[in-house]
């Protein structure tokens, strides 16, 4: 038996990923904003204009987008 695991062991992780991350990553990450019940949208604008001139700031992010009124 301990043979068998063994060789089992060996065949899977032989097929393993060894990278940390997968091909299938493309750097993105997605925030959710949520202002209080009552805030209009214009106000949700800018909050995100805000955001998004930090992470313009933000040493290796490239590109920033908002999508303002929808939840992902």
């Amino acid at each position: 038996m301990l043979v068998v695991f063994a060789g089992a062991a060996a065949f899977f992780g032989a097929r393993l990923p060894t990278k940390l991350l997968p091909d299938e990553d493309q750097g993105y990450f997605y925030i959710n904003l949520q202002l209080p019940s009552a805030s209009s949208l214009q106000r949700t604008e800018q909050v995100a204009a805000k955001v998004e001139a930090i992470l313009a700031k933000t040493p290796g992010v490239k590109y920033t987008t908002s999508v303002v009124g929808f939840s992902l």
